[in-house]
């Protein structure tokens, strides 16, 4: 813990429980080795995780066995739904393990990761009793949404309807669902660090397969600037860095939490190094980007207790120390001098032309926009472009919501202030705003392709309302 230890969490309880205890069921602690989850446990979970993504890349049909276990499980939490921190570690642990799905060809739905969250925070929205006042803000997000939906459906063209209004809202439902599900509920901070523990499991296994594709004997082929696909593990170097990051933040999260436990904040920074030089290698600059958002905020607020400062500083000079000295020139030298050429790169991959046509497309249907998924539409047919989906969530949000994107967007500005402002210790509003800074860079590159930006929306809403309380044992 931060600071000081907590005493045994429980969890609000439905009507009815199933089964016996298990380590998902928490309490979850880095720092008490009695509770159920041990720290045995969790270097055994991270070690068989490795193994798994390994395994799952290159045993034919074992990703759909995977896939089709995360989802069985998710269901069957839906059903039985023992604790709200059950379900919330779950959550978690399909996000992080929406890249591994994809990476490893599993033959499932595209949005699999987004159904499967959805589904799991409409139960706790219906199933849990409020014990606190919900935030409105990001049901108003989705629901602003919602009235360019009607005019994707009248370009009758139904495939591109329903792709469309998948790929480009899954995840902003998710964020809108999944944030007010947890704005009603009371979390434990041990909950909040179990949920980021469970995150960063599938992340390993991604990072798993990136590192053989390294170390296998596969020559990796560097470009002269450009995200590398060999050396994304064999699947898309934007999505892979994005996953790469975020299991960076979660282990560095935990690494500061880890104060007792001397050999697990090792370990915690060793994975959290090991991503981070995974994430750059990618040579897709998005996810580095997101880290370093990430990291200013998460550092610079925690200068602020005078008895650990120099502690920290020194330890935080240490790393970029090795960073500096050590890790970049050799990954400089590894890549044969793609990394400084890639990051020393200004071209933004046709971004900023897939912008210009999105505000153009607002110019041409201010108000409601042209619809979910039929900005790419617009760039082909009326552009002549062939751009992919948009890149950038804040013209997106313009050209296919118009004006009410531009609410939508406000709404989430608010959500994002109050999560901020309502923010007890000082170290906790510096972890919520480096989570948004990262949302935020995240949005500017990759708009809403993966689910983990809502997750961590749902963990800074969590730590935002945590209550530092002694609690009776029972």
């Amino acid at each position: 813990m931060i600071g000081s230890p907590y005493t045994t969490f429980r969890a609000y309880r439905l009507p009815r429980t199933h089964g016996r205890s298990s380590p998902f069921l928490g309490p979850f602690t880095l720092d008490d080795p009695t509770v159920p989850i041990t720290r045995l446990w969790m270097v055994r979970i991270i070690v068989f995780h490795a193994v798994l993504g390994i395994a799952l890349k290159y045993i034919p049909y074992l990703s759909l066995l995977y896939a089709l276990v995360v989802g069985w499980y998710a269901l069957s939490t839906a059903i039985r739904t023992p604790t709200a921190d059950r379900i919330l570690y779950t959550i978690g642990y399909i996000a992080g393990a929406e890249v591994l799905i994809r990476m490893t060809k599993a033959p499932v739905l595209w949005m699999y990761s987004e159904y499967l969250i959805l589904v799991l925070a409409i139960v706790l929205i219906n199933r849990m009793r409020p014990v606190r006042r919900q935030l409105m803000s990001p049901l108003v997000y989705f629901l602003l949404l919602l009235p360019s939906v009607a005019v994707s459906a009248l370009s009758g063209d139904w495939s591109a309807f329903r792709q469309g209004v998948a790929f480009n809202l899954a995840g902003p439902v998710c964020l809108g669902i999944g944030v007010l599900a947890v704005s009603r509920l009371s979390f434990s901070r041990r909950t909040y660090e179990g949920a980021m523990f469970f995150a960063a499991l599938p992340v390993v296994s991604v990072a798993a397969i990136v590192a053989v594709r390294h170390l296998g004997g596969t020559e990796v082929h560097y470009a002269v600037s450009a995200a590398s696909k060999e050396a994304s593990g064999g699947y898309a170097p934007n999505q892979v860095s994005n996953a790469l990051s975020f299991g960076a933040v979660m282990f560095l999260s935990l690494a500061a939490i880890a104060e007792k436990w001397k050999a697990g904040r090792t370990m915690m920074i060793v994975l959290f190094i090991l991503l981070t030089v995974l994430a750059v290698l990618t040579m897709s600059r998005g996810g580095a980007w997101n880290l370093a958002a990430f990291c200013i905020p998460f550092f610079l607020f925690r200068l602020g207790k005078a008895k650990k400062r120099f502690r920290f500083l020194l330890g935080s000079a240490m790393v970029l120390l090795l960073y500096g000295e050590f890790i970049v020139p050799w990954m400089d030298k590894y890549s044969e001098g793609a990394l400084e050429r890639r990051y020393k790169d200004t071209n933004v991959t046709h971004r900023d032309e897939m912008a210009r046509s999105e505000l153009r497309a607002f110019t041409e249907s201010p108000l409601t926009g042209v619809g979910p998924g039929m900005s790419a539409k617009y760039r082909r047919e009326v552009l002549r472009g062939e751009y992919s989906e948009s890149h950038t969530e804040f013209t997106r949000l313009l050209a296919e919501h118009g004006v009410f994107g531009i609410a939508a967007f406000l709404a989430l500005v608010y959500l994002f202030a109050v999560i901020t402002i309502r923010a007890r210790k000082t170290i906790d509003r510096g972890w919520i705003l480096g989570a948004i800074l990262w949302v935020v860079v995240f949005f500017s590159h990759s708009a809403t392709r993966l689910v983990i930006f809502a997750f961590l929306i749902m963990l800074a809403t969590i730590l935002s309302s945590i209550e530092d309380r002694e609690m009776a044992s029972p």
